[in-house]
Parts: structure tokens; C-alpha cells; sequence
């Protein structure tokens, strides 16, 4: 717990443990049995000193370094899939516990695409995703990227469990469109992180807007394509696993599964924040669907989805 976080921010400053000793006057020893132990608690006076040796961009980061000192998990859950698949709405539904949306998200992304280009070692991702997991202790950690590394947090963290929230199709096609229309939102890095556009969308472009749903009968098979993808990933991950560390939810059964949530969870119903469920629900600006052709959108589905759906049906 906070011996991991010292850990991560001694690598992050790249400080030695001796630099660590000397500006803290806690000895080497002892430093380094807080982090290969990763303590759960460290003497107040001992954190305070040890907290003087390293940077904090404000006041706010430095008080959540000391508010981790004793914090401990009740579990340790995943909530993944592809973007617009309800990762919002699990966040807040274990709003009573630490729970977190997207959690370093542009720099986990970068970090995973650096992983992809092999510019670092599948090992220098899992210490990132270490400190990432020290960083903040989530109890939820709710994010679509972290479909990209099941494998590897099911082998780093034993007690790890996932839900993989399921959107049918053309539900998440009309859905992803609708979202990234708008010109305050972005879809950026499409040709390293597979987001189901053919090309950037920058915040505030509306040329490369324009551009996509003027040729949308050739792009709308990229987003099918995508969501193919994405789940055929997802499931060849989630089935090396032992059933009872994973669980799939259908986006639009998200407050009808409550129970089986917390069940997963260990954890009360009660404790749920039901009324927060379905909380990123979109208003529709653009129907995308009803620009393409029902022959058009019948083909790309049965080239790319039904047989992958079909199978994912059964499982749900």
C-alpha cells in the first residue's frame, strides 16, 4: 500500500534509496523494508519526514500521499470494456468507496501505445501499472483502457476481480458517433489506440467532423470493425481467467444487476449508489445510424459482429 507509493515516487523522481535516506534521515534499511513489505501503515512522523524528499506538484497531492498511510482495500474490482460502455456509471455507483473514472488515462494510453511500438519492456509496463495501481488504491478502477493489460493485472494482483460492461453493436456504433460529433470532445492517436475512427478528431475541428459523416457509408464499417476488436480482445483475456474473477454486465442492464454487482463485489447492495447508475446517459445530436443505409449497416454487422455477438449473448 503506501510502502508500493514511496516506492513509485522515489522511481519517479529517480532518487536512490540513499538520496531518499539522506533527505529524510530514515535509514536505508528501513526504507527499503517499507517498500519490499509495501506496508500498510508507516509512523506519521516517519511519512512526513520521508515526504520531504520528493516533489508534489501542489498541496492537494501532498495530503493525499499522507491520507493513504493505513488505507486498506475491501477489494479490488476493474470495470472495462470499449468507451461509451458505462464506465462512467460504475465509478459512481461505488461512489462510497475509492473509486475512480479513468485514472491517469493519457498517460496510461501513452504507456501502452510505447508498449505496442515496443519502445519499452512488457516488464517496464507492469511496474507502471504498480505504481499506477499505488498511486491512488482504488477499490473501483473504472476505465475502458484497462481491457488492454487483464492478463497482467490478473497475474500482479491475485485479489483482482473485472467486470466487462457488453454494449450490442450498433448501440455502441451510434452511441461512440454521437459522442465524438461533439466539437468539445476529442478521439485523438486513432491509428495507435483502436477507437473505431479512421482518422483524429480534434476538440474544436469541425472540418474532420464534417469529413467522417460526409463519407460515412465508408466509415462506418471501421466502427463495427472496431467493436469486434475490442471484444474479441477483451474475451480471449477474461477466459484464461477462473470464472469467479470475472463477470460480464450488459451496458443497459447496469441497474437491473445490481445485486449481481455487489454480490461480485463482496459487498452489500445497499452500499451501491443506485441512483447513480446510468449518470453519463447521452442526449443524441447525431443518429448515425439512420445516415447509412439498413443494407449497408446489415452487411458490416454480419461481416464483423453477429457471429462474435451471437457467442456473447450466450454468455450474458
Amino acid at each position: 500500500m503506501i510502502g508500493k507509493y514511496i516506492w513509485y515516487l522515489r522511481l519517479r523522481d529517480g532518487l536512490s534509496l540513499e538520496a531518499v535516506s539522506e533527505k529524510s534521515g530514515i535509514k536505508n534499511d528501513v526504507l527499503k523494508e517499507f517498500e519490499d513489505t509495501d506496508v500498510i501503515r508507516i509512523p506519521n512522523a516517519d511519512l512526513a519526514a520521508i515526504a520531504k524528499a520528493f516533489t508534489f506538484k501542489n498541496a492537494i497531492d501532498y495530503f493525499n500521499f499522507l491520507k493513504l498511510n493505513g488505507a486498506q482495500r475491501r477489494f479490488r474490482l476493474y470495470a472495462l470494456g470499449l468507451p461509451k460502455t458505462g464506465t462512467v456509471s460504475l465509478s459512481a455507483l461505488f461512489g462510497k468507496f475509492r473509486s475512480g473514472h479513468e485514472f491517469w488515462q493519457w498517460d496510461t494510453n501513452q504507456k501502452y501505445i510505447q508498449l505496442k511500438e515496443q519502445a519499452i519492456s512488457r516488464h517496464e509496463f507492469r511496474n507502471f501499472l504498480i505504481l499506477r495501481d499505488a498511486a491512488a488504491l482504488l477499490e473501483m478502477d473504472s476505465a475502458y483502457f484497462n481491457r488492454y493489460y487483464i492478463d497482467i493485472l490478473s497475474e500482479e494482483f491475485a485479489d483482482a476481480k473485472f467486470i466487462c460492461l457488453i454494449r450490442d453493436p450498433q448501440s455502441w456504433v451510434k452511441s461512440q458517433i454521437n459522442h465524438f460529433m461533439d466539437i468539445t470532445k476529442e478521439a485523438m492517436q486513432s491509428g495507435q489506440l483502436d477507437n473505431g475512427f479512421p482518422f483524429d478528431l480534434p476538440r474544436g475541428d469541425q472540418v474532420s467532423r464534417d469529413k467522417f459523416l460526409l463519407h460515412i457509408d465508408e466509415y462506418i464499417e471501421v466502427m463495427f470493425k472496431s467493436w469486434a476488436n475490442g471484444y474479441r480482445a477483451i474475451l480471449s483475456q477474461t477466459e484464461k481467467l477462473s470464472p469467479e474473477r470475472y463477470c460480464y454486465i450488459r451496458t443497459n442492464e447496469i441497474s437491473k444487476k445490481l445485486g449481481t454487482i455487489a454480490d461480485f463485489a463482496g459487498i452489500s447492495e445497499t452500499e451501491l449508489l443506485a441512483d447513480r447508475v446510468h449518470s453519463n446517459k447521452a442526449i443524441y445530436q447525431v443518429d448515425a445510424l439512420k445516415m447509412v443505409g439498413h443494407d449497408l449497416i446489415a452487411q458490416d454487422y454480419n461481416l464483423h459482429c453477429k457471429e462474435l455477438w451471437d457467442s456473447i449473448s450466450k454468455k450474458i
